[in-house]
């Protein structure tokens, strides 16, 4: 379900604005996305991801549209605990706590381990930087992955293009559409190295909070288009039963 996550990459329609250069620099804007996200300490959330995949293997007759729908429950933590139980059609948990990554396999009980702090290196060098789990690119990392630029889009976003420092196969540049007054990621574009579009990600957002209570910005929708040779890939994750903030315990994340 990593896919999960991942999957932030949507088609949206572009309404023609003025675009001009910013004063305001990218570190700047990072660290107003630091200080919104910081905000939800906890989440836990119903999931439903329905993707639709419409790929033509190379020889093979066309299928026509396939799709798949994936129900599950979420739990995250700050910025290193996340907890993805998926209870249909397959069953599967996914943990993340620190460094360590755990899959497990309910019905077989198989398991599977891994330290991600070994994976950074190849990340940066291979496909890519990462999406985390689910609640956007780790700030830091896209400040040492990526060359930064930074426009305004008409009086509303904010612009973040990111460009590999080093040579890379698969990404061009990607670009951040950031909301100008709440700071809030509102669509990530990536970019092959010829300048084509290969995946567009739009977010949604919900706000939580009572009287006398900060308030804060929760994705309730996640839509995303995965475009390649072969075909496109169309996805749609919901968050629903959303809990903010209720004091989630540390033993939700070990195994």
């Amino acid at each position: 379900m990593f896919n999960k996550i991942v999957l932030v990459l949507l088609i949206v329609m572009f309404v023609p604005s003025v675009v001009f250069a910013s004063d305001i620099s990218a570190e700047a804007i990072i660290a107003q996305l630091k200080a919104t996200q910081s905000k939800v300490r906890d989440l836990q959330a119903d999931i439903k991801t329905t993707m639709v995949s419409n790929i033509s293997m190379p020889g093979q007759p066309s299928k026509g549209p396939q799709t798949s729908v994936q129900k599950g429950h979420i739990w995250t933590k700050g910025k290193d605990k996340s907890k993805i139980e998926i209870t249909s059609p397959m069953r599967q948990t996914t943990i993340t706590n620190g460094s360590i990554m755990t899959m497990i396999s309910p019905d077989t009980g198989q398991k599977f381990t891994q330290d991600l702090s070994k994976m950074q290196g190849a990340g940066v060098k291979g496909q890519g930087p990462s999406t985390g789990s689910g609640r956007g690119m780790d700030s830091t990392k896209a400040l040492d992955y990526f060359d930064l630029t930074v426009t305004e889009h008409g009086t509303t976003e904010y612009i973040i293009t990111g460009k590999p420092k080093e040579a890379n196969q698969f990404l061009g540049k990607m670009d951040f559409m950031i909301d100008a007054e709440r700071y809030l990621p509102l669509r990530i574009a990536m970019y092959n190295p010829k300048g084509m579009l290969i995946s567009l990600s739009e977010i949604e957002y919900q706000s939580f909070g009572s009287t006398g209570e900060a308030v804060v910005w929760v994705p309730v929708k996640i839509k995303s288009v995965v475009t390649m040779q072969m075909g496109s890939v169309n996805s749609e994750m919901v968050y629903e039963n959303i809990k903010v903030n209720q004091g989630i315990k540390d033993s939700v994340f070990e195994e």
